[in-house]
């Protein structure tokens, strides 16, 4: 299980306007053969500076990406700090559907000698599909892992859904999503359960 609570504010700095997305996973997997790990995984930070014009269809960005190693548990975290890069686009649809991709590198540059190194990338296909002006909407957002020290790599499908609602300036988005395995090269979960919780406040 995976849940992922995702802080999205948008400012605007010495005239660009740019996205931080802070990630913190709250997550229970495998530790040995018969048993699991349950807690926090390692804080992510990036900050995507948006470059398309105020009012397109089409938005991308592209900025820095800071791990911290936060996990509470040897299986949840890599041990080390990192720092990559981070690109989303994010395609505007009618009736409030959305397709966006983000892509995302990062490699070691401090922590715990002892854990090995890390270089990693992953892509995160969105996909929402809004189901009418309820706010509800079928979802797939998987993320795929790309593990190159150690050859392993992830490429999970899901089908979920989730929720949209505005309290007060904060706009609240949840999802449930199911997610199988399609391919993978070593040890990788077979099947995992997303919750996701993201958080945006309007300006």
């Amino acid at each position: 299980m995976n849940l992922q609570a995702v802080i999205i504010p948008v400012k605007k700095h010495e005239g660009l306007r740019h996205l931080i997305r802070a990630t913190m996973p709250l997550e229970t997997t495998p530790d040995t053969p018969t048993s699991y790990a349950s807690g926090f995984g390692d804080f992510v930070i990036q900050d995507a500076f948006k470059f398309s014009k105020e009012g397109a269809t089409t938005e991308w960005g592209v900025g820095p990406l800071l791990v911290a190693p936060t996990a509470t548990a040897d299986a949840l975290g890599a041990g080390k700090w990192q720092i990559g890069v981070a690109g989303i686009i994010v395609q505007l649809l009618r009736g409030g559907s959305i397709v966006s991709g983000i892509l995302t590198w990062q490699t070691d540059f401090a922590g715990d000698p002892a854990r090995p190194g890390t270089n990693l990338v992953t892509f995160q296909p969105d996909i929402a599909l809004a189901l009418g002006t309820t706010g509800f909407y079928l979802s797939t957002s998987p993320i795929w892992t790309f593990d190159l020290v150690n050859n392993n790599y992830l490429i999970p499908f899901s089908i979920g859904f989730g929720k949209v609602m505005e309290v007060d300036k904060t706009i609240v988005n949840v999802t449930f999503e199911p997610q199988i395995t399609i391919y993978h090269k070593g040890v990788q979960p077979t099947a995992q359960i997303f919750l996701g919780l993201t958080l945006q406040w309007k300006r």
